[in-house]
């Protein structure tokens, strides 16, 4: 794990972002990196969070965040508990600004011991490492801003080491614009101002070196009333002199050098790739160092992305280490109206540029290629070989020793190039993706920083993109930058918006995309026409219509051609623009009739895989009739519920995009299935609120089709999203419409799901009596019909009832026999939710070891098939068994664990579930500030949800907080509000609460006290 603090606080596994959650996470993060290695006492950690408003919930609040981020960065990563404090372990190499410390020392000790080129080199890597202000938007932050204070201290004090060591080098033009810049944001530091001196005056600007002295002293003299010190001062009567010691700095003066200079200049608004430019100059340091190693460093990327502006800007950097020359070539790979260049014919030309003459180079390619080793043997050259088309190409035109230095680009991934360091370039950051386009625009970007920010956004952040939008709207002064937006929104004109003169994306692309073969080429087109942003091999195999195995070598081949990316394993996307170009490509070269075949075949293949995921994670579902036109050669076969629910987690994107394309399309059949099997996945992922549009989507295209029972299907779906919402009495009413056709239809398979669900509906109305009705019948039905899986689910929802209503022996039977045939069935879903269950009955009859069995056996279950949300509950009733137990600190740890999970879930109900049981441990643990806090937010989920019962334990708890609290009023009234909801329901809690409400009545005050955490259960089965 690796942590980030010079810029935005980020965390890293590998290369893959850890998230970090909400703001005040990420700055206790930032405390505890901050003490790296020491421990941070809770007390200052909740002053750091929250100052002097910290509210009554903030230590509650402290130990969620670190268990959210023990969950996110390993149980060991954070040591410590309690008021105690926590301390983040782990090396400070791990952490970027430590790196960076290290890397500045090594550069200043390199820079006194007149080292220069490797000063620079260390001081550079040091620098990469910052991505922005240190704590990013935590900067401004009381508890940090002496930490970010002394960051910026040392690289400001790094950043004038490196300009020291490149004035040393004779860098001064590369320098001067740099430290124009740095003298204007940090005007009082001399020692910024005696460098922009040194440079204008190498740079034979003595009269600018001058001003710019005559302007620091005036600025001191009247905003400090200072005179400028005295190495300022000796810069400057040295340039007044001429002193020839300013012209003996650098250790490899120009004067030294023979040779061709054939390097293209480098752009003058060139911007950002640090890290990139840190990356190869440290790769160079090392590898010169290797005895007999050719150093190569191979730079790739797709077509725009910078390669060329990259591999000049370091040869520059580097050309003072190579004084027998610098040589350019262009070796054609991608060039309109050019082949690629012959190696003999390239020979020729790099021998001639160092001097060989012409009638000594000889005709044949390995004879040529022999004297060009031969005459670099002796010399220290650089060369770029540019624009290469393959590793064959090369071959011929490398040095045979260490002597010299080659940088290759290519848009083609060189794989075969041996012991080249490969370096494949990404499009830019947002940030310089805008800076690049600021620089380039000018006053008119700095006034519209949120339109740039979309622009570059729209350009995929591609830096040939960038600029040619940028100087197309250079060119029309009337324009803004939002008005450029406009035009760049519309995705079939953008490509060719982002053109200017005789430049375009679109030209580049097509260089790229006509070195593919026939074969590459289709794949690359339909990949324009798939539904998602990423695709596997399985899809991408049923989009073109060839086996896994074809599909496997045409994406690989595309990938090496860098017309693909791979964003993780085995995943392939598109650029945004070069999507937009394979669409434009599909449409002109693909017939309309392959077009929507292959669209088809895609929707095809997810209707299949979807359905077979989804089936593992609900079995026993009405099967139905894909209609599948085009059914998939192989499709990925999940062998258990966890892998089903993995595969939908990385497809959830792209199955929600086809059903928008199927839609779109007029295609229902598939539009209607993958929108079942994403409403399944939904709601046992706790992503409710994702779904509900689909749902209502599907209805739509469900009352469409001819088969009734999609509809009744869909009614049901979308009624289990508006439960799950909180949309208890909507619910209801479409729950009864399903089952209505299903009662026309003569289906009892579809009356059994309705009535089933209609009765667990019931029981968040507050309906106990007609939910058990409901429960009893349908698991009559179940039997007669063999389907033991709806009999499963009704016993584990009716013996859930039974402890809700209090009957807790009476419901361990049910249970049980749920339990018993969940197992038998694989029903991982079902043995969860009917163990969570138990494990309360269990509890409620002090029988705490078989309750303990029940939550080992749910959470087992509720793991393996990736079930979080039934984790949530099963801790709910894990706490309350420990509570029970007497166990009381081992409750609250456990609740505080569920709560940490649901706050990253879409689930109010079971949010509203550990809120409860948190109110209840808190107030037992003397904490009725916190307590109160929890059952305020679950009273208000409650009223939202139309959650009679939970809204009943909710002011039963806030009722018993304020009695707590000896506000005996608000306690009177939240009983008053409870009563009417809860009379008439036919369990404990209700005859509690009429025993607590009127005083008048004679009852002793001491009878409110009675059973207050006996009788609070938060919900089983939903």
């Amino acid at each position: 794990m690796r942590f980030a603090v010079l810029g935005p606080v980020r965390a890293n596994l590998e290369t893959e972002a850890v998230p970090l959650g909400p703001p005040k996470r990420r700055l206790l993060l930032a405390v505890l990196l901050c003490s790296a290695g020491r421990p941070v006492g809770v007390d200052t950690l909740v002053e750091a969070l929250w100052g002097d408003n910290a509210p009554a919930s903030a230590v509650d609040n402290i130990y969620v965040h670190i268990s959210q981020l023990r969950r996110v960065l390993g149980a060991q990563a954070i040591t410590g508990r309690g008021r105690e404090g926590y301390a983040l372990a782990v090396e400070p190499s791990a952490i970027d600004a430590h790196r960076f410390a290290g890397l500045a020392q090594a550069g200043s000790r390199a820079l006194a011991a007149g080292e220069y080129g490797t000063a620079s080199r260390k001081l550079r890597e040091a620098l990469s490492l910052w991505r922005g202000p240190a704590y990013g938007e935590l900067a401004d932050e009381p508890c940090l801003r002496h930490e970010v204070t002394r960051l910026e201290e040392l690289r400001l004090t790094a950043l004038a080491d490196r300009i020291e060591a490149d004035l040393a080098l004779g860098l001064h033009d590369e320098v001067a614009a740099e430290l124009l810049t740095l003298t204007r944001a940090h005007p009082y530091r001399e020692r910024y101002a005696g460098q922009l001196m040194l440079a204008l005056y190498r740079s034979g600007r003595q009269a600018d070196a001058l001003d710019v002295y005559t302007r620091t002293r005036k600025l001191l003299d009247d905003e400090l009333g200072l005179d400028p010190g005295p190495e300022l001062t000796q810069v400057h009567e040295r340039i007044l002199r001429r002193d020839p010691v300013l012209d003996a700095q650098a250790a490899l003066p120009a004067s030294t050098r023979t040779g061709p200079a054939q390097l293209p200049r480098t752009i003058a608004d060139f911007t950002g790739r640090k890290a990139e430019l840190a990356r190869i100059l440290s790769h160079i340091d090392e590898a010169r160092t290797s005895d007999g190693v050719v150093v190569i460093t191979a730079i790739d990327g797709m077509a725009g992305i910078g390669k060329t502006a990259l591999a000049v800007r370091a040869a520059h950097r580097l050309a003072e280490w190579y004084p027998d020359g610098t040589l350019f070539i262009d070796l054609h790979a991608h060039t309109a109206g050019h082949r690629p260049t012959d190696p003999a014919a390239a020979l020729a030309r790099l021998l001639h540029a160092i001097g060989v003459d012409g009638d000594l180079i000889p005709q044949n390619l390995e004879e040529r290629a022999a004297l060009w080793r031969s005459e670099l043997s002796h010399r220290r050259v650089l060369v770029v070989l540019d624009n290469a088309a393959s590793a064959e190409q090369l071959g011929p035109l490398l040095p045979g020793s260490a002597r010299s230095l080659v940088l290759v680009t290519s848009r083609r991934r060189l794989l075969e190039l041996d012991s080249a360091h490969a370096l494949t370039l990404d499009v830019l950051p947002a940030a310089e993706a805008a800076a690049l386009f600021t620089a380039i625009v000018g006053a008119r970007a700095l006034a519209e920083p949120e339109a740039v920010a979309e622009a570059v956004e729209l350009c995929g952040r591609l830096p040939l993109a960038i600029r040619l939008a940028a100087a197309r709207l250079g060119n029309r002064p009337r324009w803004s930058v939002e008005g450029l937006v406009g035009r760049l929104r519309d995705e079939r004109r953008r490509l060719a918006e982002l053109s200017a003169q005789d430049r375009s994306v679109g030209a580049a692309f097509t260089l790229s995309y006509d070195q593919l073969d026939n074969g590459q080429r289709r794949m690359f087109r339909l990949l324009g026409l798939h539904p998602g942003v990423d695709v596997d091999v399985y899809a991408a195999a049923a989009l073109a219509g060839v086996t896994v195995e074809r599909a496997d070598a045409l994406l690989e081949a595309l990938l090496d051609a860098q017309m693909l990316q791979q964003p993780a394993a085995n995943r392939y996307s598109l650029h945004d623009l070069l999507r937009q170009y394979a669409a434009d490509r599909a449409m002109t070269e693909e017939p309309e009739a392959e077009r929507g075949s292959a669209v088809r075949r895609a929707l095809d293949f997810y209707s299949l895989a979807a359905r077979r995921a989804a089936d593992l994670l609900q079995p026993g579902r009405m099967a139905l009739d894909l209609r599948l036109e085009h059914v998939p050669a192989d499709a990925p076969t999940p062998a258990d519920a966890k892998e089903a629910m993995r595969w939908l987690n990385q497809e959830r994107q792209t199955l929600t995009a086809a059903v928008h394309r199927a839609t779109a399309l007029g295609l229902d059949w598939p539009a209607w299935h993958i929108t079942r099997e994403l409403g399944v996945y939904c709601m046992k992922a706790g992503h409710v609120s994702e779904i509900l549009g689909i749902e209502e989507a599907a209805v739509d295209i469900a009352r469409r089709l001819p088969d009734r029972r999609l509809l009744a299907l869909s009614l049901l779906n979308l009624s289990s999203s508006h439960s799950h919402s909180g949309h208890v009495a909507h619910a209801i009413e479409l729950t009864e419409q399903a089952w209505a056709i299903a009662r026309d239809l003569e289906e009892l398979g579809l009356e059994r799901s309705s009535r089933r669900f209609l009765a667990s509906l019931y029981v968040r109305a507050g309906r106990f009596t007609e939910a058990a009705e409901g429960f009893l019948h349908v698991i009559d039905m179940a039997r007669e019909a063999g389907d033991q899986y709806t009999e499963t689910i009704c016993l584990a929802y009716y013996g859930d009832l039974l402890t809700l209503m209090g009957h807790n022996r009476e419901a361990l039977a049910p249970l049980e026999q749920a339990i018993r045939l969940a197992t038998d069935l694989d029903l991982a879903d079902t043995l969860a939710s009917a163990a969570t269950s138990a494990a309360w009955a269990a509890g409620g009859l002090d029988d705490y070891d078989q309750a303990f069995a029940h939550v080992d056996s749910g959470l087992t279950a509720a793991r393996r098939a990736g079930l979080v949300p039934r984790e949530v509950r099963l801790h709910s009733a894990h706490a309350d068994v420990l509570h029970r137990a007497g166990r009381h600190d081992e409750a609250l740890s456990t609740a505080r664990q569920g709560f940490a999970i649901v706050r990253d879930l879409d689930s109010p109900v079971d949010e509203c579930d550990i809120r409860i049981c948190l109110g209840a441990l808190l107030l037992h643990a003397h904490e009725p500030a916190e307590a109160r806090h929890h059952y305020e937010e679950a009273l208000g989920l409650a009223e939202r949800m139309g959650d009679l019962y939970d809204q009943i334990r909710a002011l039963d708890g806030l009722a018993h907080v304020c009695h707590a609290l000896a506000e005996e009023d608000r306690a009177e009234a939240y009983w008053a509000r409870a009563h009417p909801l809860a009379k008439g329901m036919p369990l404990s809690l209700a005859d509690l609460i009429q025993a607590r409400i009127p005083i008048s009545s004679g009852r002793p005050r001491s009878a409110r006290r009675a059973g207050w955490f006996a009788d609070r259960r938060p919900g089983g089965h939903r």
